[in-house]
C-alpha cells in the first residue's frame, strides 16, 4: 500500500487530540521489512510490518515506524485522515488525495488477513473505538443540523406569554409543561 501523505501526531491522553504536523511529508508505504521476510515468524508482540515515509524526490526514508503493538488499531477519522495508535502517542496520516486514502485503507484491510498469526490484529472501521464522550452523549455541532425539508415540520404545541404577562398555551397541551415553565 502506498499514497502521498503528511504525518501528524498527538498525545494519547485526552478524548480530543490536539494534532500537530510533524513537518514530514512524502510517499507513505506500508510493507514488510525485507530483513524479516525469511523468518518463520516474529516474536510475540512484534512483527515485521512497518509504515515508511519516503521523500518524493530523493527516495530517502524520512520516517519509519514498526507496528509493534499486540493490538493494532487503524481507522478512518475522515476520508483523508487515518489514525493509528503507537506506544507513546497517536499518529495521523493526512492524505493528499481521497481516492489514494481509500485505496490505502482497502490495502490495509487486505493485509490484515496476513496478520492472522495473533501477533497483530486489524480492527475494521465499524469496530473502532467509539468517539462518543464518556457521558454517553454525542457532541452536537451546528453544522450537523440541517434545515427542515419542505412540509416536514409538525406543530405540536405553542407556549407564549402575552402582552399582559399571562401564559398562553395550545389546547390539549400536557399540564406538566405549564408547571415546568412556572418554576
Amino acid at each position: 500500500a502506498e499514497a502521498t501523505a503528511r504525518v501528524y501526531h498527538a498525545s494519547l491522553k485526552g478524548s480530543r487530540p490536539n494534532w500537530a504536523f510533524s513537518g514530514l511529508k512524502g510517499r507513505l508505504l506500508l510493507g514488510k521489512d525485507a530483513v524479516d521476510a525469511g523468518t518463520s515468524g516474529p516474536p510475540p508482540g512484534t512483527n515485521s510490518w512497518s509504515f515508511r515515509l519516503v521523500d518524493n524526490t530523493s527516495g530517502r526514508t524520512l520516517w519509519r515506524i514498526p507496528i509493534l503493538t499486540t493490538k493494532f488499531v487503524y481507522h478512518v477519522d475522515r476520508p483523508f485522515f487515518h489514525i493509528f495508535y503507537g506506544r507513546t502517542r497517536r499518529f495521523g496520516f493526512r492524505f493528499d488525495d481521497d481516492n489514494e486514502a481509500a485505496s490505502f485503507y482497502k490495502e490495509m484491510t487486505k493485509l490484515s488477513n496476513s496478520w492472522a498469526d495473533g501477533y497483530v490484529s486489524f480492527i475494521p472501521i465499524d469496530e473502532r473505538v467509539s468517539q462518543t464522550p464518556a457521558s454517553g452523549r454525542k457532541h452536537l455541532k451546528t453544522k450537523m443540523i440541517s434545515l427542515p425539508t419542505e412540509a416536514s415540520f409538525v406543530h405540536v404545541a405553542h407556549i407564549a406569554v402575552n402582552a399582559n404577562g399571562v401564559e398562553e398555551t395550545s389546547p390539549g397541551m400536557d399540564p406538566l409543561w405549564n408547571r415546568a415553565l412556572a418554576n
